[in-house]
């Protein structure tokens, strides 16, 4: 049985073709919109801690009223644009 964390046990859990090639631009053509929400999450939680060090609530993106149905708007035009047939998003097409 593969370990938990080998590359085979995380291309089963995620469909992630990315660790076929290995490489950090194969990577982000094919996750570019996680590597974006990586990106968001790490400032989030860059916020809270410091608003836990500081011992200050500090409002943050994810506490806006607009942030849920923007992320599943981005998520789904994301998964939208990506399969056209039509140039230039044929450089997305997966």
């Amino acid at each position: 049985m593969a370990s938990p964390t080998s590359i085979a046990t995380i291309k089963a859990l995620t469909g992630d073709r990315a660790f076929d090639h290995r490489g950090l631009v194969a990577a982000v053509r094919f996750n570019v919109l996680a590597l974006v929400a990586l990106g968001f999450l790490v400032v989030a939680y860059g916020t809270w801690t410091y608003g836990r060090v500081t011992n200050r609530q500090i409002s943050g993106w994810q506490h806006h009223r607009w942030a849920p149905p923007m992320a599943q708007a981005v998520v789904a035009v994301w998964f939208v644009a990506r399969n056209l047939p039509k140039a230039p998003l044929t450089a997305l097409y997966v």
